[in-house]
């Protein structure tokens, strides 16, 4: 199970996408853009990207995001390949976090099969590291001194510590009283955290 963590926009969707497209490709016989690839057969592909609703039959984010995951977990094999992107985030933090942790656990001790996860749940890696199966991986992110983002849109050993949504936010034009409120706020919580 590859955990992979990073902030928005630092290429972990990209990643997923890449790599079960890579898997087709070999699956078919057809070139494969790396210098090497040990990749065995898979039985299934199957993916967790992306939200959406359906509110007119009363399916909520959430609710299709479980219902997505339910059927790759009732049907995936140890053959198959599973590509996830966030499970648990349409809900609380903890509520979403617990989910995630249950799933990453279901993948290892039943199903058993090639995953990649990825998520802003960085606590999951510490939830989770117990388990041989896990390993962690980041995408590289650069903060310059101006505390601007550079994204290097590499793939590297580690965990994010950090998600970074404020500055994501501040990217995508969010008023400057806004960002200036956000960072106060983080910075309250996390000291009430710390106590």
């Amino acid at each position: 199970i590859c955990l992979l963590t990073g902030p928005n926009m630092g290429g972990k969707s990209t990643y997923l996408r890449q790599n079960a497209l890579i898997v087709i490709m070999a699956q078919m016989g057809c070139f494969v853009p790396v210098d090497y690839a040990k990749i065995g057969l898979v039985d299934k592909l199957f993916s967790r990207i992306g939200a959406s609703d359906d509110l007119a039959n009363d399916q909520s984010t959430f609710m299709i995001e479980m219902a997505e995951t339910s059927i790759i977990l009732s049907q995936a094999t140890e053959k198959s390949l599973v590509i996830v992107d966030e499970v648990g985030r349409g809900t609380s933090a903890a509520e979403g976090l617990s989910i995630a942790s249950a799933v990453i656990e279901y993948f290892h001790f039943v199903i058993k099969c090639r995953t990649l996860f990825a998520t802003h749940f960085h606590e999951l890696y510490s939830m989770n590291q117990n388990l041989n199966s896990i390993l962690a991986m980041t995408t590289q992110i650069i903060q310059n001194i101006d505390r601007e983002l550079i994204f290097a849109h590499k793939v590297i050993p580690g965990v994010a510590n950090y998600s970074y949504a404020i500055q994501i936010a501040q990217l995508a034009g969010l008023p400057k009283f806004v960002i200036d409120r956000s960072e106060e706020i983080v910075k309250n919580q996390k000291s009430i955290y710390q106590q």
